[in-house]
């Protein structure tokens, strides 16, 4: 009979290897801080050099589209607003792509320079008296720019704060995009406030409503040194860099691609009608002062970018508050 042997593999020692510094472990606290601010800045300065035009469409209305009836001025003037967000999905489909093959740093920077040419042609845009057709033309042209590259500046700057740090903070940083929001509407509507208030209505049809476009452009060298600053976040592998994210997202993603649309869809649309809107028809419709139209928005403003504080600033001041308030984001984020 012969002897059954068994053989036991002999037991090995299974040590794993030292893990590798993460590589958002390191900047964790300087992008949670510095580099947060940066964008943050950065993308609340692409907002309001495309918003600040809304303050001002009732003058731009009359210098730009003069008409027998002020109400056809005004709304050629807002229909120019509008046009800009006809190029916003462009703007996001191209610039998201460029931000994909290129990395986020890239992208941010391209898109605060086609900004500010997109400013530069509506500060110094000739009006309809100096230039006839000529001066529409041009005004909706950088309209135009500004929308192509607004609607990149969103998607561009919302995946570099999602890609900055750990999945645990990702609503916090996140939610700091759409506070720059509320604070550009607040400093446009502070300077509509402070030039109605200051200059009077031939000052601010010869050359006051410039001067808003003309501060954000003088800022934009500071916005674009900043930018070259910041870290990148992205990098592309070999496997995806002649990928179209574009077919993939709808692909892959479209419900939650859709179910983002519809969630945004109803606040923006109301925080675009009270705060940008507003001074519009309480100026033309209700015949109130342009002053006091100017102080609504403020407001409606200041209260916004309150409301927006809180779920963005508070966990920042209290981690408490971060780790509880932020425990259930949404899988959307993820």
């Amino acid at each position: 009979m012969k002897e059954s042997v068994s053989f036991a593999p002999a037991p090995v020692e299974l040590t794993a290897p030292p893990l590798a510094p993460d590589s958002h472990s390191a900047p964790e606290e300087h992008t949670s801080v510095k580099s947060l601010v940066a964008v943050t800045l950065g993308n609340g300065l692409e907002i309001y050099d495309f918003a600040v035009y809304s303050f001002f469409s009732v003058i731009i209305g009359h210098l730009f589209f003069p008409a027998s009836n002020d109400y056809v001025s005004l709304l050629l003037a807002v229909a120019t607003f509008g046009v800009g967000f006809v190029m916003r999905p462009l703007g996001s489909l191209v610039l998201g792509h460029y931000a994909d093959r290129h990395g986020r740093k890239a992208a941010m920077t391209l898109i605060l320079g086609l900004m500010s040419l997109g400013v530069m042609m509506v500060a110094f845009a000739p009006t309809y008296d100096q230039a006839g057709i000529l001066a529409p033309v041009v005004l909706i042209a950088g309209r135009l720019l500004q929308g192509f590259s607004a609607g990149g500046e969103i998607g561009a700057a919302t995946s570099w704060l999602m890609e900055a740090g750990g999945k645990s903070s990702r609503g916090v940083r996140v939610s700091w995009q759409m506070t720059s929001q509320g604070g550009a509407a607040l400093l446009g509507a502070a300077m509509g406030a402070g030039l109605s208030h200051y200059l009077s209505e031939e000052a601010l049809y010869g050359w006051g409503w410039r001067v808003p476009f003309i501060l954000g452009l003088a800022i934009m060298p500071i916005g674009l040194y900043i930018r070259r600053q910041l870290p990148e976040t992205h990098s592309v592998s070999p496997a995806t860099a002649h990928a179209n994210p574009a077919l993939t997202l709808w692909r892959q993603h479209r419900r939650a691609l859709l179910l983002g649309i519809l969630l945004t869809v109803k606040t923006t649309t109301t925080f675009y009608i009270i705060i940008y809107y507003m001074p519009a028809y309480m100026v033309n419709t209700l015949h109130m002062p342009a002053s006091t139209s100017y102080w609504v928005s403020l407001t409606a403003a200041t209260l916004t970018l309150l409301v927006l504080f809180l779920p963005a600033g508070l966990p920042i001041v209290c981690p408490v508050a971060s780790r509880s308030c932020w425990a259930a984001q949404s899988p959307l984020l993820h």
